[in-house]
């Protein structure tokens, strides 16, 4: 694979893209088409900016997960498309997790694919039916290709009154890998953890919080369970994006809320992803990020001009005092600051034409 060829079409792509006014500056974008859903990492000093990506058009579709890195947080290099939809349990779409590193140093990523299957149809007959997996891969060539699992690792939900399964968060407690996932249980919507030690083989925990009433919806995507000192926080992916801040019993696994946030009030910003950490925070302290896909809106003229959706900056995370999440766009932005000029008791005018 030719990375350099690769980087190079996709400068010429984005640089046809350039003059499209609507068209974002500094926020990260795919050079071209539909674009939501980040799972980003920073490892061995490089930010690895993970998407879901649809290469054939500028609506969702079925999904791949495109790639690009970064040093700064602020420019990036485009790499080839991570992961295709190339197999059974795939091949609908390669869709929202997360990337890790094993015990043994090797970058690895578990996500859910969407497969075609036969399953139980009208009295008795078989139909084809989209089903959903839990999958992995792993690279051994610095995250620019990747090596699917043969089979996945989790199927379909084994427990009774849940339904769907999907966007993994991964971490390690002490020998034990979590996987957290979306889900719904009984028409609220779930957090349901799984456990395993060696990645491969799984079992279910448990629910470690739960919907009341349909109050946060019958189903929820991207939860993440954040730790932050004697607190924890809960991020669950509904329309608006709220959190909750309590505590977490590592005992009986389970999230009990103490106080309730929204994410962000933009109706667009959705699929906020906060599993990435580095060490450039205070004194070379851990620094909590994240970013979210911020959609267009219905009368967005962007999937006419070719592309459809777009990054949040990078925020720094933290959990403020008061028990709300604090949040503040990453310094290293501050390297687009140009001139900065000032102006006083201006009129402006309607201009009907202008960019």
């Amino acid at each position: 694979m030719d990375l350099d060829q690769f980087s190079k079409e996709a400068v010429e792509k984005r640089k046809s893209m350039a003059s499209d006014p609507p068209r974002p500056q500094y926020h990260f974008q795919s050079p071209s088409n539909w674009v939501n859903d980040a799972h980003p990492i920073y490892w061995n000093g490089e930010y690895h900016m993970f998407y879901l990506y649809n290469p054939y058009g500028v609506t969702h579709g079925i999904v791949h997960w495109a790639h690009a890195v970064s040093e700064d947080l602020v420019h990036w290099r485009d790499l080839p498309i991570a992961m295709s939809p190339d197999t059974a349990h795939d091949n609908e779409g390669v869709r929202s997790g997360n990337v890790f590193i094993d015990d043994d140093g090797i970058p690895t990523a578990i996500y859910t694919g969407t497969g075609l299957a036969m399953g139980p149809g009208w009295r008795g007959r078989k139909r084809q039916a989209i089903r959903q997996y839990g999958l992995m891969a792993k690279s051994t060539d610095g995250m620019v290709t990747w090596k699917k699992h043969s089979k996945p690792i989790m199927g379909a939900p084994p427990y009774p009154g849940t339904r769907t399964h999907h966007d993994a968060q991964i971490w390690k407690d002490d020998d034990t890998w979590y996987q957290l996932v979306g889900g719904s249980y009984r028409g609220n919507g779930a957090a349901l953890l799984h456990s395993s030690q060696n990645l491969e083989d799984w079992k279910y925990v448990g629910r470690i919080f739960t919907g009341e009433n349909g109050d946060y919806g019958d189903h929820w995507e991207l939860p993440y369970l954040l730790p932050f000192g004697s607190k924890h926080v809960m991020i669950i992916g509904i329309g608006v994006v709220p959190y909750f801040v309590g505590t977490y019993d590592s005992a009986t696994h389970t999230f009990t809320p103490e106080y309730e946030g929204i994410l962000d009030y933009g109706i667009e910003f959705y699929a906020p992803n906060p599993h990435m950490t580095d060490d450039k925070g205070v004194n070379g302290s851990e620094r909590r990020l994240m970013v979210g896909w911020i959609c267009e809106p219905n009368e967005s003229p962007a999937p006419s001009n070719g592309w459809n959706g777009m990054f949040s900056i990078p925020r720094v995370v933290t959990l403020l005092p008061d028990n709300t999440l604090g949040f503040e766009p990453v310094p290293e932005l501050k390297s687009l600051r140009k001139n900065h000029r000032e102006f006083h008791n201006v009129s402006i005018s309607e201009t009907p034409n202008a960019n």
